[in-house]
């Protein structure tokens, strides 16, 4: 072999060291991927490298069209793809120095804020939290839970709601169901009212005479009263 055979063949192999392409194919099952480097030249099938595969393992896999850093000894079909790099085709989701973002084909975005201390999350699907042990959520600030749809809370042990302030509860209709009773505590006075007009006690039965109800054989206040109930003024 010549000097200058030599020359060209590691001229060659330096120019496949360190080529950037885009993914051309993935094959999901052996975690291999066929790289587009040139208007014309397509690698073999090879390794991509993930971002973590100890203890920690994520899977992410890449995409066709995305871009990738081949690094070989001298043969690009040889080498192991690195996976990402920003083009024309799929640009950065965000430029701000302050946030980390992961964007998800769907539209799921995840996003947080350094500056702003915000974390903000946008999931195009359904969402599935399946927790072995406590949950507990505390916000220094407003919370606020509101649904398109039915919502649903089930407690094996007991459940309390607790407020400082007024707890209002706004619904087209209440039902409470099942149970030993039902006991209300306020430590002080109370209303009970009802749009419809009429307050049914014990599933309904006959009205409640109150101290104000004037006896019609007797004319004065009806003794017979109720020492349980109260009515409001």
């Amino acid at each position: 072999m010549s000097v200058m055979e030599r020359l060209e063949r590691l001229e060659r192999a330096l120019e496949q060291m360190v080529v950037r392409g885009t993914v051309e194919q993935v094959d999901h099952h052996n975690y291999r991927v066929r790289v587009r480097y040139g208007p014309d030249s397509v690698s073999d099938w090879i390794e991509w490298k993930p971002s973590r595969s100890g203890q920690v393992t994520i899977w992410s896999p890449p995409q066709v069209g995305e871009g990738v850093t081949v690094i070989s000894n001298g043969d690009v079909n040889q080498g192991e793809a690195f996976i990402g790099s920003y083009h024309n085709a799929m640009p950065a989701p965000a430029s701000d120095p302050d946030s980390t973002v992961m964007q998800w084909p769907d539209g799921t975005v995840i996003t947080y804020n350094m500056a702003t201390h915000k974390l903000s999350v946008v999931v195009a699907g359904d969402v599935d939290a399946d927790i072995t042990g406590s949950v507990n959520i505390k916000a220094t600030g407003a919370a606020k839970v509101e649904s398109g749809a039915s919502v649903s809370v089930k407690a094996k042990g007991p459940a309390k709601i607790e407020s400082a302030a007024t707890c209002e509860i706004v619904a087209a209709k209440a039902v409470i169901l099942k149970g030993a009773g039902v006991t209300m505590d306020g430590g002080g006075g109370g209303t009970i009212g009802s749009d419809g007009g009429k307050v049914s006690l014990c599933g309904g039965g006959s009205g409640v005479v109150t101290g104000a109800h004037i006896c019609a054989y007797t004319g004065k206040p009806h003794g017979d009263c109720s020492s349980k109930v109260f009515a409001a003024k």
